[in-house]
């Protein structure tokens, strides 16, 4: 019975490990709380929803997000980073400055899904997760991945 336990447990201290040094920005000792938050695009900063759940299809990232925008549907395009941290893919979505043909008088929320391109050469190894933006639902959350389909 331990045995079985065992990959479990090592999984879970690797998804530990994970998400503490997304956060610490292990892999570059100047990171500060600026520069994390400066990874996840312009301000005010978006609102990744965890419902319906963030996903990879067909080399896209697929994600449901809110934020303020004096564009009637958001403007913002995504453009998606991606790290290795201890063995597990983590993805951090960047919002673009609004870009639209007439703003609106005053700012107003736009919640919507949003798609973007997985950095080329991805390949699904069974966990990726994507952070959240500061302050957010979680941490991080695990990416739902729904492989390719055969013609």
């Amino acid at each position: 019975m331990a045995a079985m336990r065992t990959p479990a447990l090592i999984a879970a201290a690797v998804l530990v490990l994970s998400l503490a040094s997304v956060r610490a920005g292990d892999d570059d000792p100047e990171c500060t709380a600026e520069s994390f938050r400066g990874k996840f695009g312009a301000e005010p900063l978006y609102q990744l929803l965890s419902t319906p759940a963030p996903r990879i299809k067909e080399g896209m990232l697929l994600a449901t997000v809110r934020y303020e925008s004096p564009c009637k549907s958001g403007g913002s395009a995504f453009t998606v980073t991606h790290t290795d941290k201890h063995g597990v893919d983590v993805f951090v979505a960047s919002r673009g400055e609004p870009e639209c043909s007439s703003k609106l008088e005053s700012p107003a929320v736009f919640q919507g899904e949003i798609t973007a391109a997985i950095p080329a050469g991805f390949e699904f190894k069974g966990l990726a997760l994507i952070a959240f933006p500061p302050d957010g639902e979680y941490e991080s959350m695990n990416l739902e991945y729904e492989a390719p389909t055969v013609a």
